[in-house]
């Protein structure tokens, strides 16, 4: 098991809990999720998750991967994947917390 913040990743049996409940993910988002996890903290980039995570579904221009992180970010809860733009995207360990005006 594989914990960053909430999320709980159960690698055995590909099972996910956001604090502590289960979420029902496709193998992709599985895979996805996975992969940000086991990098917290590290940027990976678009390039880098179309071609070692989602092989069969890269075509270059595709919104593939897009449409799966917004799936991911709908079913595990905002604040968790982070975007950087024009790079990729990034799960952090911890919560940044803003400063009040």
């Amino acid at each position: 098991t594989i914990e960053v913040r909430e999320i709980a990743l159960h690698e055995p049996t590909m099972r996910v809990t956001v604090q502590g409940r289960p979420v029902d993910l496709s193998r992709s988002e599985y895979l996805l999720l996975s992969a940000l996890i086991k990098r917290a903290d590290r940027v990976l980039t678009r390039r880098v998750l179309e071609e070692q995570v989602l092989p069969s579904q890269a075509s270059g221009d595709s919104n593939t991967l897009d449409v799966h992180i917004s799936n991911l970010r709908r079913k595990i809860g905002d604040g968790y994947i982070r975007t950087v733009r024009g790079v990729g995207y990034v799960i952090d360990k911890s919560v940044a917390h803003r400063m009040a005006p």
